[in-house]
């Protein structure tokens, strides 16, 4: 009896256990405190930090920001002006205090700013974990001594010389004014679910996970932005998403994936605002117009004076109007003296058409004839696609270095004909063009405070710059691929100065050495880093200098090489390649992609075959399967759209891309050389008896022609021997 109530005893203690310590990591994963969940309804902009450690790279990014502003009364109107000041204070406070660095080290910083947009209203929200209240108050002692405090809504607000500070809901929210305070401890107490904070946090999951700073900015009342501060080729660039699946609209949804601007090669050296559309043709961009404005006042009204004025000039205004015109137009804004500008619309031309005699039936008169400017019967016809922001009456119009020009009065033209040096040769142009795409749908470029298809608080953000350029993108899963470029350039290191003697962790990941070096690139310097897998089948980044930066399992060998690829389209890199149980997707910080590793159902057979058809970034996945299968997946993880999924009677061991002609074709290799060929959605090319003889199992190398006879395939036999085969038709 007493044995049994011994077990009885110890089995209750050891549940007890259990659940005193489940509890106890419970309560500290819960009680941590959710900062952006005290976000208010009136906050416009926001910005989060995931990892101070990582901060040094973007700080003269968020200096430059921080410190661009423009004062009014002695306020400054950019939201994020006192920001890397308090930055700095907090990495201080977080260096020197073991309170704030374990805080932090839990905790995103999040700092915020109301629909204000005053520089001097800023609030910081941290989340705390089961910190007591002394702790708190030490904490807050070492960044500024309390004077006094004060109950609101039941909470106890202590206030400093320039500062209030309140704990809510485990977090500790830090405001400059009392009203912004305020209206947090008024949200913390309401209960109900807060729509746009659903909004900012589905935003908040699409911001890249290797960036330590994001900004959010509050578009409207159903939309939010979110934009990272990263470098591309040494220049400044924020970088991210606009949702277009809203209830929202936005200009910014116009934007297509369209070709190259060329308006800056025409443009004088003194436009100050350039706002272009770039579609691939001028019948896309139409369609898409169009159904922008389907329904609006301004449609009625084009479609209406379309109709009229065609009839009117008894002239076929579609054939005279439409089919000249290629996929880029917009409008822009030209300087002339401190009080005086010129703004004009542009209209690109196919080929080399000669536009006037296609327009007589339209128009008056004259004014310049050695100029070629004429006056326009109905000014109307141009205003059909002219983007929102600058107003011009199209009342007169010339033709000039493959675009038509249409403005308010003939001096307007006249600014154009009489530079010879071009918006291309402008310094602050061509420093800020560095890092752009130049074939997206969106261009805009300006050098003073226009307007821009950018939300208000953004633009009150980025005003103090110089210049500032604009692109953007059609993207999938319905987002705008926004890019900002800034006149900020990376600092440069010295060199001279960087020891490069290994650490003793890179010595020792040296000898443990199995698969690579494979060299691979970092997006933010354009240096050379080294990614190797170690004997515990860990894949390792050694960085430039030779420091050993991380190490991850994978759990087996890497099949064949270690690719680097843009999955997010937005300048930075990852590392891709298959193992025997998954196809890897890793940032330059050891994190996975989201949607990766993808693991295979069968055992993966094949190496990893990055496919980049239109070479925009649109990246197809390709792998065999140990049953035969073809896997073709895009970046998200998913299966490709339309993929025929075919299969072999066979292993393959390798699946190559090649072109005949303009085809892109696929090429499968078993493993005792059998060769079959596919179209790029999967569909059996034709059947081939063709074998590679005595094939080794490696790669193979492929010489593209205009058809089939003119390939030829390059592998490697079991004698070591390199052999060269034609294909046949």
């Amino acid at each position: 009896m007493t044995k049994k109530i011994i077990q009885i005893t110890l089995i209750i203690a050891a549940i007890s256990i259990i659940v005193y310590v489940y509890f106890n990591i419970s309560s500290d994963k819960e009680n941590i405190g959710d900062p952006f969940l005290l976000i208010t309804p009136r906050t416009s902009i926001v910005m989060e930090i995931t990892d101070m450690s990582g901060l040094d790279d973007f700080q003269p990014i968020l200096q430059a920001i921080s410190q661009s502003s423009n004062e009014v009364g002695g306020v400054s109107f950019n939201p994020t002006s006192e920001w890397h000041s308090i930055i700095l204070k907090i990495d201080s406070l977080r260096a020197n205090s073991d309170l704030w660095f374990k805080t932090l080290s839990k905790s995103p910083l999040v700092m915020s700013s109301n629909e204000q947009g005053r520089g001097d209203a800023w609030q910081v929200l941290i989340g705390l974990g089961n910190l007591s209240s002394s702790e708190i108050s030490s904490m807050m002692e070492l960044w500024q001594t309390q004077e006094s405090k004060r109950d609101f809504k039941n909470q106890e607000i202590h206030e400093c010389a320039d500062m209030q500070w309140v704990v809510l809901n485990q977090c500790l929210v830090i405001a400059s004014i009392s009203s912004m305070l305020e209206d947090a401890v008024i949200h913390a107490s309401n209960k109900q679910s807060n729509h746009e904070t659903q909004l900012l946090n589905n935003v908040r999951q699409i911001s890249s996970r290797d960036i330590p700073v994001h900004y959010y900015i509050a578009e409207s009342k159903t939309a939010w932005l979110q934009l990272d501060p990263i470098w591309i080729g040494g220049q400044a660039v924020l970088s991210g998403y606009r949702m277009t699946s809203d209830e929202s609209t936005n200009s910014l949804s116009l934007a297509s994936n369209g070709h190259s601007t060329g308006i800056q090669n025409v443009l004088p050296v003194n436009t100050s605002y350039v706002d272009c559309y770039s579609y691939n043709d001028f019948e896309s961009g139409w369609r898409m117009h169009e159904e922008y404005f389907a329904g609006s006042e301004k449609s009625r009204f084009w479609s209406q004076a379309w109709q009229d004025l065609g009839d009117s000039c008894q002239c076929d205004l579609n054939a005279s109007m439409v089919n000249w015109r290629s996929g880029e137009w917009g409008t822009a804004v030209i300087t002339l003296s401190d009080s005086s500008t010129a703004e004009v619309a542009y209209f690109g031309i196919k080929d080399t058409t000669d536009i006037i005699p296609l327009l007589q039936p339209a128009l008056d008169h004259s004014p310049d004839k050695a100029s070629g400017i004429y006056k326009i019967k109905y000014p109307q016809l141009f205003e059909r696609n002219q983007p929102e922001g600058i107003l011009i009456e199209h009342n007169y119009v010339m033709q000039h270095n493959g675009y038509v020009f249409a403005a308010t009065t003939p001096g307007d033209l006249r600014a154009i004909i009489n530079s010879g040096v071009h918006l291309s040769d402008d310094a602050c142009f061509s420093l800020i063009s560095i890092p752009l795409n130049k074939s997206t749908g969106r261009f805009v470029f300006r050098k003073d405070f226009y307007a821009a298809p950018v939300p208000q608080i953004l633009r009150q953000m980025l005003a103090g710059f110089t210049c500032v350029a604009m692109e953007s993108e059609s993207a999938e899963n319905n987002r705008i691929l926004l890019t900002l470029s800034l006149p900020v350039q990376r600092p440069e290191i010295n060199s001279a100065s960087t020891e490069q003697n290994s650490s003793p962790n890179t010595v020792a990941a040296a000898k443990d050495i199995v698969q690579g070096p494979w060299t691979v690139t970092n997006h933010k310097t354009g240096g050379k880093e080294e990614a190797i897998v170690n004997k515990a089948f860990e894949l390792c980044l050694i960085g430039e200098n030779g420091d050993f930066l991380w190490k991850k399992s994978i759990g087996s060998r890497v099949l064949g090489n270690v690719v680097q690829i843009d999955a997010l389209n937005n300048g930075k890199l990852q590392l891709a390649f298959t193992t025997e149980s998954a196809i890897h997707i890793v940032d330059r910080n050891g994190n996975d992609l989201k949607g990766f590793p993808y693991k295979n159902k069968e055992s993966i057979s094949s190496p990893l075959l990055v496919a980049d058809y239109e070479n925009n970034k649109k990246y197809r996945l390709i792998f065999a399967s140990s049953d035969g299968s073809i896997v073709n997946l895009n970046t998200t993880g998913t299966v490709t759209e339309g993929w025929k999924n075919p299969v072999e009677n066979a292993v393959i061991n390798q699946v190559t891309h090649f072109k005949t002609g303009n085809e892109d074709l696929l090429m499968a290799v078993s493993v005792t050389g059998k060769i079959s060929l596919y179209k790029r959605n999967g569909e059996l090319k034709q059947k081939t008896e063709m074998v590679l003889e005595g094939y080794d199992g490696g790669p193979i190398q492929i010489q593209s022609g205009q058809k089939l006879s003119d390939c030829k395939i390059t592998f490697t036999n079991k004698n070591s021997e390199k052999k060269t085969l034609q294909l046949t038709d």
